[in-house]
């Protein structure tokens, strides 16, 4: 609590950390059938999380991972320099990525460590929708919005 007197401030007591009781809960994510990292869907999210993530200077084109629905770029200026995907998971209830269709569309998401070095690095959730093109290659139409969620527990 701070007191303004004469035009100052005087300090009447320090800030405490207080513990106000709260009510837990949990949320699940809808996003639980596992997509093998090594199968052509994986692959293809391997090579478009790359290019969107690390790409620097002149070589920013997301041209051959994107089908033409997707709308944006590689972020700019990135401070990223390595990116490996841990998981992917597509809607419950869906196909199979490996039981796809050319013109199949699946709803994934995508969980990338991004490396801006060896010790500095984020994990994202990237909820995106891809598509099978009718040559069999995977494309990413966009990104996935509102994310999907499962129950809500308490």
């Amino acid at each position: 609590t701070v007191l303004d007197r004469d035009g100052s401030y005087q300090l009447l007591t320090w800030a405490r950390i207080v513990d106000p009781p709260t009510e837990t809960f949990t949320v699940s994510s809808k996003y639980t059938v596992g997509v093998e990292k090594n199968g052509p869907l994986g692959k293809a999210l391997d090579r478009f999380v790359v290019a969107y993530l690390t790409s620097v200077g002149s070589n920013t084109s997301l041209g051959q991972y994107v089908s033409a629905q997707f709308a944006g770029a590689p972020i700019a200026n990135t401070p990223y320099s390595s990116v490996e995907i841990e998981s992917i998971k597509s809607l419950a209830g869906s196909q199979t990525a490996s039981a796809a269709k050319p013109g199949d569309t699946l709803s994934v998401l995508v969980r990338v460590k991004a490396g801006a070095s060896v010790d500095t690095w984020s994990v994202m959730d990237l909820p995106l929708r891809v598509s099978l093109g009718d040559n069999n290659i995977w494309l990413v139409d966009g990104f996935d919005n509102p994310v999907r969620w499962g129950p809500i527990g308490g």
